[in-house]
């Protein structure tokens, strides 16, 4: 069974934002915030049809996510073509920066939110935000996962990140 343990915050403040684009990631959902999340995604070059689904009774506040994820390659004209036909949809840059930190930075109706996600071997402390960078962790928060953003948008009072 392929798990995906990770952590996710929000960030609310970073030295610099990283050079360059990023990696442009759509995704787009095809089923409401119950069940596994069936998506589509265009991730730079690759395009993928996933189902993730949280693993039951591990979600707590200072715990990370634990998610199963089965993740299927698809040619690329399909995935454009079911992109627009998914209800919901978010659009992100995702930069991968020092300690393993894979970097949001939110487009379009999200644009303002930035969230980092860790990926770890196993569930244990929470991590520290890296030296001038703030963040707060929402990995127990149901509102910042990804197809409740596009499903809602960015929660209400969601806090913006400060560059600088």
């Amino acid at each position: 069974m392929p798990l995906e343990i990770e952590w996710k915050f929000v960030v609310t403040r970073l030295p610099a934002l990283p050079s360059g684009p990023g990696e442009t990631i759509d995704q787009g959902y095809f089923n409401a915030a119950q069940g596994p999340a069936v998506r589509v995604r265009l991730k730079g070059a690759k395009a993928t049809l996933d189902v993730k689904a949280e693993v039951p009774g591990t979600r707590g506040v200072g715990a990370p996510q634990v998610c199963r994820e089965f993740v299927y390659a698809i040619p690329r004209e399909d995935a454009e073509q079911l992109l627009a036909l998914a209800p919901w949809r978010i659009r992100k840059a995702r930069h991968r920066v020092a300690g393993g930190i894979e970097l949001d930075v939110f487009e379009g109706p999200h644009a303002g939110l930035v969230v980092a996600e860790i990926e770890v071997p196993e569930r244990g402390e929470v991590p520290a935000p890296p030296p001038g960078w703030e963040w707060s962790d929402v990995s127990s928060d149901l509102r910042y996962v990804n197809r409740m953003l596009a499903e809602h948008g960015v929660p209400d009072g969601a806090p913006r990140c400060r560059v600088g």
